[in-house]
């Protein structure tokens, strides 16, 4: 290429820096590769225990959900909660029906006639409270 010698000093300090930076990024990715190698049977361990966790609370959901139903309580054992969310079943061809009769939607916007549902009152509409477990974020010892 050109002479070297007549590159301005900031090319040249550039060039350093690039250099220093690229070496700094090898060592760090070999550093990385070290360290993920290191906690391998730790990450294993987490992802072994996440799934015993997962089928823990799996057996524990239905024997909330039954006490919840005999006693009507929403806070169980060691924080665990219920919360009542609304479940909504609908034929949506006369849901559809019933939104073009009343000039509601062009097409059926489920979101917006499930928020409407309640208070329309609509014979072709059950809605339920369905009880769901939650868990806490933190266990207290």
């Amino acid at each position: 290429m050109g002479n070297e010698s007549k590159a301005p000093q900031a090319v040249l300090n550039l060039e350093a820096a690039i250099i220093v930076h690229d070496g700094a990024k090898a060592a760090l990715s070999q550093r990385r590769v070290k360290f993920e190698e290191s906690i391998e049977a730790d990450a294993a361990r987490v992802k072994t225990l996440a799934s015993k966790v997962e089928n823990l609370k799996d057996e524990v959901r239905p024997l909330a959900i039954a006490e919840f139903k005999e006693t009507a309580s929403k806070k169980m054992w060691g924080g665990i909660g219920i919360q009542e969310k609304s479940s909504i079943e609908y034929d949506e061809a006369d849901a559809l029906g019933f939104a073009h009769e009343h000039g509601m939607f062009l097409i059926l916007d489920k979101k917006g006639f499930e928020q409407a549902a309640p208070a329309l009152k609509l014979d072709f509409v059950k809605i339920e409270k369905v009880p769901a477990v939650t868990f806490p974020k933190e266990w207290k010892s």
